[in-house]
């Protein structure tokens, strides 16, 4: 008898994706007191932050390599895997002393991180059809403000106890591991897979992997991807720009305005069904009107509505890529596609912070780099809607 895909999937894979957030989320107020600790080790300053983004690193690099696998072996034991070892490793630093080997131990848990993005993705798109995975996808970015701030409260309350303690957050890993154990099964993939007329279509075949949609995706992936984590990565320096001199208050602002993320989530998910063009292209509208607001804000008032924008946005964009990757894969095809997206995705991390640092350098200001990527992102979503119009996207 076939498995039946219901809430227990959706709800199980909605919880997995919180994991590969906790290592920013969870240890970011940690980096004060890692930077004290570690103070006397060469070169700390630059090696010390890469506590928190080295996982992030190795799912860009390693993501690809865990979708073949996935397909090549099945999403279920690589994810139960990847699970076990996100927890066991990512426990590994209470046991160390040594930069060095905290670092090392950050490696392995991004190649744990890479696996579980790769196989819960590669999942919404084989137990759900298409609008039901989208409106899933809603749902995943609706929690996703909630969960970042509640680690986030997590992880700054057992930093105050010990610079090592935050990393006992990654025991989540192991009620994860139950239910991934209990509900979710390996998919059929035979099954054609379920292309619609919204989201850009290839002849897609079991035999060759889609390369002419994969490098699309990519490409466009690639490019909002660095949008959505400039504001994600300097809005700090954002409200700092604009006389916040308070950690505390900028904290505070930055959880208030990722509630906006949760609007987003709903906005979506009331319009999953136009084509992922069109998706696109209010996203990135939205964010060509946040960063030009953030380029003209004379308040911090005016600067956290304009940030706000942004996070609304994100929380269009994200889940647009993510349906169009899978929905343009076969089942076959599917995991190498989403963990390419996946390495694309993150990629954009790496690039977003030196070319912000670029354009802020040529414009003098960090207020005229956000708005140069304003105004780019506003042509970038004309040319969308412009795309869907003349293709149907």
């Amino acid at each position: 008898m076939p498995h039946q895909s219901g809430t227990r999937q959706g709800v199980t894979l909605i919880l997995l994706s919180m994991l590969p957030i906790l290592a920013i989320a969870g240890l970011v107020a940690d980096l004060p007191v890692l930077l004290e600790v570690f103070r006397n080790t060469a070169q700390h300053e630059l090696l010390v932050p890469m506590v928190l983004t080295l996982p992030s690193l190795c799912v860009a690099l390693f993501s690809s390599v865990a979708g073949i696998i996935a397909d090549r072996w099945g999403r279920r034991p690589l994810l139960l895997l990847a699970l076990a070892g996100f927890s066991l490793l990512g426990l590994l630093p209470l046991l160390f002393s040594s930069l060095a080997a905290v670092l090392a131990s950050r490696v392995l848990v991004g190649l744990a991180e890479a696996s579980i993005l790769t196989c819960t993705n590669t999942l919404w798109g084989d137990y759900f059809p298409e609008d039901t995975r989208r409106r899933w996808l809603g749902f995943q970015q609706m929690f996703g403000p909630v969960s970042n701030a509640l680690l986030a409260l997590a992880g700054g309350g057992l930093a105050a106890h010990h610079w090592s303690s935050p990393f006992w957050l990654y025991l989540l890993g192991l009620p994860a591991l139950l239910l991934a154990g209990l509900y979710l099964h390996e998919p059929a993939t035979q099954a054609p897979a379920a292309i619609t007329a919204t989201v850009p279509t290839v002849a897609v075949s079991q035999a060759g992997f889609p390369w002419p949609v994969a490098r699309r995706i990519a490409a466009v992936t690639l490019g909002v991807s660095i949008v959505f984590f400039m504001l994600a990565i300097q809005q700090g320096r954002v409200f700092a720009a604009l006389g916040v001199d308070s950690p505390a208050v900028s904290g505070q602002l930055i959880m208030l305005v990722s509630l906006a993320a949760i609007l987003g989530a709903a906005c979506f998910n009331a319009l999953r069904q136009r084509p992922v063009a069109q998706l696109l292209s209010l996203g990135l509208a939205c964010y060509g009107i946040s960063y030009v607001g953030i380029w003209s804000a004379g308040s911090v008032t005016a600067g956290a509505v304009a940030s706000a924008l942004g996070q609304f946005a994100s929380s269009i964009v994200l889940p647009a890529l993510i349906a169009w990757t899978l929905s343009s894969m076969s089942p076959a095809h599917r995991g190498r596609g989403a963990g390419l997206w996946g390495a694309v995705f993150f990629a954009g991390q790496f690039v977003s912070a030196p070319l912000l640092s670029g354009l802020e350098h040529l414009t003098a200001s960090l207020g005229n780099a956000f708005g140069v990527v304003g105004i780019a992102a506003l042509i970038a979503a004309f040319i969308a809607l412009w795309t869907h119009k003349e293709e149907r996207v």
